[in-house]
């Protein structure tokens, strides 16, 4: 019985831990959760929930009403980090806000995939930019403006300090507005403007050769990542893509005009470990040999091809043979692959722990009674054939248990 009590004295719960650290806990949690249920659980926490101070990221979802998270911004000076995500009220909240927080670093303005947020007031929001002079990231995705040519005219100037621009899915980027960014950057490390939204003339983001050209050649000698819409983008572009050398992801959406010789430049980045290549309509099979086989390439770690109607089989055993380090391949929409291909990409990429043939023929599943035995750390396999229904794959589910089979996917 002593001995029991020894050990229960020598016990520590949640309760026994000194504030601090409780403190330390509670801020990598939801705030939603810490507000409405941490601080529900005794008086101790809900005296340390109730001073917010301690939060260094929040993410402000639909559950919180406008008030809430005005209150809750007031209370947080040292705040580095905010997200609105979903939110109907956020030019409320820019105008509530505009004299807190304004040590933020990082500000995460972001829609639901279903809906849009309501149109930004470029004026509130390039007033809110202002105050935060270190602000680093800023992220306005599926984000729209009430006065684009205001906001893309007076971006630089509110955030001259920016490293990280994330514009994904604007529907209202042009030649100009981003000719504006260009001329005002020469720092930025992550750049992202690509849209994946369509119309029946195909991208919305109409930019042109000029100012990707403008923006790569002046700063681009810092971008790390990179990820364009190339829908109304040429070869010229690509030689200013490649003058980016510390570049590690590069994403080519929509490469419908580029052609060999444009994309034979991204064979030159020594540090790219993530390529991902959609509707490269204009690529032959030779310019996929010969850019696969780069010597640069052979440390690539991710690699996504989608649509492509020259990509093959031969293309497949370069792939084999240079990248053979990937552990992330995706071939969505490659219809001129077979199962001789992916059986070399199997038997030679042994580190794949996720690999996409959506939409590929059906020849492919062939392949796939090699994968128990060639890549024991496959995680995802992504597979409907375009030239059937869907068949189970019970053989390869009950030798690995843990490897998820989809039917669906989604772009890095």
């Amino acid at each position: 019985m002593e001995e029991e009590n020894e050990e229960e004295r020598g016990t520590l719960g949640l309760a026994d831990l000194p504030d601090e650290i409780l403190r330390q806990i509670f801020r990598r949690l939801c705030v939603y959760t810490v507000l409405t249920r941490v601080a529900l659980t005794c008086k101790r926490f809900y005296e340390i929930s109730a001073n917010v101070s301690f939060f260094k990221c929040i993410r402000f979802d639909p559950r919180f009403s406008s008030e809430k998270v005005t209150d809750v911004l007031k209370g947080v000076p040292l705040l580095k980090r905010l997200e609105l995500y979903a939110r109907r009220d956020v030019n409320s909240i820019l105008e509530q806000a505009v004299d807190t927080s304004t040590k933020l670093t990082v500000l995460k303005i972001n829609s639901g995939k279903e809906q849009r947020v309501s149109e930004l007031s470029s004026i509130l929001l390039l007033n809110f930019l202002a105050r935060r002079p270190g602000l680093k990231r800023l992220v306005l995705k599926r984000a729209s403006f009430d006065d684009e040519e205001l906001f893309f005219g007076g971006l630089c100037a509110a955030a001259p300090e920016l490293t990280s621009l994330n514009l994904n899915h604007n529907l209202q980027m042009s030649t100009e507005n981003l000719m504006d960014i260009a001329t005002g950057y020469r720092y930025l490390e992550d750049l992202r403007i690509y849209c994946l939204s369509f119309d029946r003339l195909g991208s919305v983001t109409p930019y042109e050769d000029p100012p990707v050209r403008t923006l790569l050649m002046k700063g681009g000698s810092r971008l790390r990542v990179l990820k364009l819409n190339t829908l109304g983008l040429s070869d010229a572009s690509m030689e200013a893509v490649a003058c980016c050398r510390l570049l590690e992801k590069l994403h080519l959406y929509r490469l419908v005009n580029v052609g060999d010789d444009g994309l034979w430049q991204v064979g030159a980045l020594e540090e790219l470990r993530e390529l991902v290549v959609t509707v490269p309509r204009a690529v032959t099979r030779a310019g996929w040999l010969r850019l696969l086989a780069a010597p640069a390439l052979s440390s690539l770690s991710k690699l996504t091809v989608s649509n492509s109607c020259t990509l093959d089989d031969d293309v497949l055993a370069v792939v084999a043979s240079n990248c053979s380090h990937i552990n992330w391949l995706g071939l969505p929409g490659c219809r001129q692959i077979t199962d001789r291909g992916v059986s070399q990409v199997v038997r030679s990429c042994r580190r794949l722990t996720y690999l996409n043939l959506f939409s590929t023929k059906s020849s492919v599943e062939r392949a796939f009674r090699l994968i128990p035995h060639h890549l024991p750390h496959l995680e995802v396999l992504v597979y409907r054939p375009a030239d059937q229904r869907l068949t189970t794959l019970p053989q390869i589910c009950d030798i690995m248990p843990h490897l998820e089979v989809r039917e669906y996917y989604k772009y890095l």
